[in-house]
């Protein structure tokens, strides 16, 4: 029986950590997260962490990442564990990561301690004698006359006990001061997915550039290269461009490729 409760204990106990771990509200790096697109994804089998610098970042955006989540907080060390669960459950399965140390911040703290009761040892002793005295007298009668008998019994006893009891006394707290020296760390993190093909067409074999938009400002990719014309999808900074002609048709636009969608966007718009 009790076998059984310890193995069941256990494992609520290794379940309720796991929650913890997995908790969101318990990771640093959503406390800091900022998120471009709400859309659910599938967790990804690994997650491969590169570092943060503007080189990596556009080495990835050109091959057709976009960033899902950005991550910005101050805290002490936090393990690479944390930011691979984190980009797990945002479903994206490369992320750029650095920190910054700020330096430490030092001090003193009070700690309690308890100090156990004392012990005491009561020990108490019982003597006790005992005399006792005791007569008997028997009559027998009969037909030829009668007896008389007596006895006498006389004797004493002597009694000694010693009884110790322990008695604990109340437990006291008491306190004192330790030094501390915290290092703190500023952490940055992208977490970046593969772009989504909105569109049924396929990349063009053939084009100029792979390219952006050449401001943090949204456009839009329109059907045909007129200010007026219809607008097929709104394009962002982080998206992919295939330039496939700048100056179509003699405008001020180009004709280019993104998410799956051939449109025309205004070539200074772009890089």
């Amino acid at each position: 029986m009790n076998f059984k409760f310890l193995k069941t204990l256990s494992i609520l106990l290794i379940f309720s950590s796991c929650g913890a771990y997995m908790n969101k509200n318990v990771n640093p790096y959503y406390f800091g997260m900022t998120t471009y697109d709400s859309n659910k994804l599938k967790k990804p089998k690994d997650v491969k962490i590169y570092n943060y610098t503007e080189e990596n970042l556009q080495y990835f955006l050109i091959r057709g990442y976009k960033i899902k989540a950005k991550s910005a907080f101050r805290e002490r060390y936090v393990h690479n564990d944390w930011a691979r669960l984190a980009s797990k459950q945002l479903g994206t399965p490369i992320m750029l990561l650095k920190d910054d140390y700020v330096g430490a911040v030092s001090g003193r703290k009070t700690l309690a301690f308890r100090i156990p009761g004392e012990t005491y040892v009561v020990t108490s002793k019982t003597n006790a004698n005992l005399n006792y005295n005791s007569n008997s007298t028997a009559y027998a009668v009969g037909t030829n006359g009668s007896a008389i008998g007596s006895s006498s019994t006389y004797g004493n006893a002597n009694y000694s006990s010693t009884t110790n009891t322990t008695i604990q006394g109340p437990d006291k707290y008491g306190y004192t001061s330790v030094p501390y020296k915290n290092h703190y760390y500023d952490y940055y993190a992208l977490f970046l997915v593969k772009e989504y093909r909105e569109g049924d067409e396929k990349a063009p074999k053939k084009f100029l550039k792979k390219t952006f938009l050449k401001y943090d400002s949204d456009t839009f990719l329109q059907k045909k290269p007129a200010y007026n014309s219809e607008r097929i999808k709104k394009v962002n900074k982080n998206q992919l461009i295939y330039v496939i002609k700048e100056k179509a048709s003699n405008t001020v636009y180009s004709k280019v490729f993104v998410n799956g969608h051939y449109g025309f966007i205004i070539t200074k718009l772009i890089e």
